[in-house]
């Protein structure tokens, strides 16, 4: 899981036929060149034109080499950094190893005029424009690339752009979606029929994200004034709401505040996977209103209406982690470690239950800072996996979520990565890239080498390199917080 990259091969027949005609002819440029160019070297005195000449043969050589080069090269790599296409695509990647993904300024899906089925390798008769921001174009001919690469392109792509230049992406949806159904379906002939996701590959799960991400669902969130559970809770307002879920401030019983957090499953799913899904939700939700800490937003309720399926909340009041950065910018070193500091209570708490309950969404907008800095956890990821797992595909914040967390393995030390990423988040006021180690420095200087290790190891994404105690991360707390910097003793 270290390693994000992925390889796509791009199937150019101008590239192949310039290899083949570059090894063909390479006698005359790789042998019979250089020959001459010795040759014409002059026996005595000096010879200007026969200068020209040897340079002129060496210079043949080391043309044709390079052309060899680059029509062999037919390598689409896509990392967190950027974009890596062949070198004859445009004069512009030459000589270039990545296009970073903050120069690419817009996107665009176009009709590949030039399509011919007899090479094609897919039915996808389109091409991916992405403008950059020098002004330079590249174009990617979707049927130059198998079925299954252009899933893995298209969701790179999805991942990790602007969601705004990204958003041409789904004229091509119905194309993607078909092929990660078929993949789905020769995963689950091999695994028999499993109804459940299993340990799929890295690249495996972006294809599962891509299907259900693309896939036409129904959801409507609440409106303002509505009530549900026989008009016991009114809604408000809506707090945030994305893909099949969302989450609202309502009133229980004309009384209370609360904060409801509702999730539903697309019903053309499998009944049994949706049944499974939802009994293992129950479980989930029984076992967190038992969970009683200071420090923990209470779990209310839990029930289902409707073929929706909600988790009900204590509301807290303050401001969460996300308002205080808008607010007021990146916060200094010292108040970062306080807070994670401050929840170490909490999560230890969480970690040491019998069994062990995952908070699996810690987060800037789950975290709310009370008097004197101390933070309250809220908003359980209990919905985020029942929808996770009748759906098959990933359900979070991105940016926040461990590799194992990814693969649907959240364990104890998936909370601590996730802590990471936000310790990072309030140190540079920006989200962290996904599924990678974060470093605070690169984006503030002055941060102290200590509390930069502290984040690395963190957010490390291999889980035995990672902090993965409360314990080990009190250990690693204590003395930065004893010298009011984070220097390392």
């Amino acid at each position: 899981m270290s390693n994000t990259e992925i390889i796509l091969e791009y199937s150019d027949p101008t590239a192949d036929t310039g290899k083949k005609i570059m090894l063909f002819t390479s006698p005359l440029w790789g042998i019979l060149a250089p020959l001459a160019a010795v040759a014409s070297i002059p026996m005595t005195g000096f010879d200007p034109m026969c200068c020209y000449y040897v340079f002129g043969f060496f210079l043949i050589t080391a043309g044709c080499l390079g052309a060899t080069i680059a029509f062999a090269d037919n390598r689409i790599i896509i990392s967190k950094r950027g974009l890596r296409v062949p070198p004859l695509l445009t004069l512009f990647a030459l000589g270039r190893d990545e296009i970073p993904w903050t120069s690419i300024s817009s996107l665009a899906v176009e009709e590949d005029r030039n399509f011919d089925p007899t090479e094609a390798q897919s039915l996808v008769t389109k091409q991916l424009v992405l403008k950059l921001k020098d002004k330079d174009t590249i174009s990617l001919r979707l049927h130059q690339l198998k079925k299954e690469q252009v899933e893995q392109l298209v969701l790179s792509l999805s991942l990790w752009l602007d969601e705004k230049v990204a958003l041409p992406l789904l004229e091509i949806k119905e194309a993607a979606g078909a092929g990660g159904k078929r993949l789905e379906d020769k995963r689950r002939k091999r695994e028999g029929d499993s109804d459940l996701p299993s340990d799929m590959t890295f690249t495996q799960l972006w294809q599962s994200e891509l299907q259900s991400r693309y896939s036409a669902t129904a959801f409507m969130p609440l409106e303002p004034d509505q009530t549900i559970r026989d008009g016991t809770l009114k809604i408000i307002r809506q707090i945030s709401f994305g893909g099949l879920s969302a989450v609202y401030l309502c009133q229980q019983n004309q009384k209370e505040l609360r904060v409801l957090k509702e999730s539903v499953v697309p019903l053309n799913n499998k009944a049994s996977l949706r049944d499974k899904a939802r009994e293992m939700f129950q479980r989930e939700a029984a076992i967190l209103i038992k969970v009683e800490h200071e420090q923990i937003a209470r779990v209310v309720d839990f029930f289902t209406e409707e073929e929706r399926t909600y988790l009900l909340l204590a509301h807290i009041e303050g401001v969460n982690l996300r308002q205080l950065v808008r607010e007021t910018g990146a916060l200094p070193e010292e108040r970062v470690l306080s807070i994670a500091a401050s929840l170490l209570s909490p999560l230890r708490y969480l970690h040491a239950l019998t069994p062990p309950v995952v908070h699996r969404d810690i987060s800037p907008e789950n975290i709310i800072l009370e008097e004197e800095d101390r933070a309250v956890l809220i908003d359980f990821g209990a919905a985020n996996e029942f929808l996770g797992t009748a759906t098959g595909t990933l359900v979070g914040k991105q940016c926040y979520i461990s590799p194992e967390q990814f693969k649907g393995k959240a364990c104890t030390a998936s909370d601590l990565y996730s802590l990471g990423a936000t310790l990072y988040f309030l140190i540079t006021g920006e989200d962290p890239t996904p599924i990678s180690s974060s470093s605070p420095a690169e984006k503030r200087p002055e941060i102290s080498a200590g509390t930069d290790a502290l984040v690395k190891d963190l957010t490390a994404l291999e889980i035995e390199d990672r902090i993965k105690t409360v314990e080990e991360l009190q250990v690693r707390l204590t003395p930065l917080l004893s010298t009011g910097v984070g220097n390392l003793p």
